[in-house]
């Protein structure tokens, strides 16, 4: 999976990975994975609403 190699050669303290399709991803990635709609990507209401959300998330954690 080409988000978790990046992952693991960077070792980033903070991610997310946006995927239409969840199925592959390892168990350990699946906190880090925004599942987007197959047809209507990051516009579907809840997806924009969870990646908004997951984002600020990471904000503020960065700010400690």
């Amino acid at each position: 999976m080409q988000v978790w190699g990046d992952v693991c050669r960077r070792e980033p303290d903070a991610w997310l990975a946006l995927d239409d399709d969840d199925a592959g991803w390892p168990a350990v990635c699946r906190s880090h994975l925004v599942r987007t709609d197959p047809v209507l990507g990051i516009s579907a209401p809840a997806v924009l609403m969870e990646l908004q959300t997951r984002l600020a998330a990471l904000h503020r954690s960065g700010e400690d």
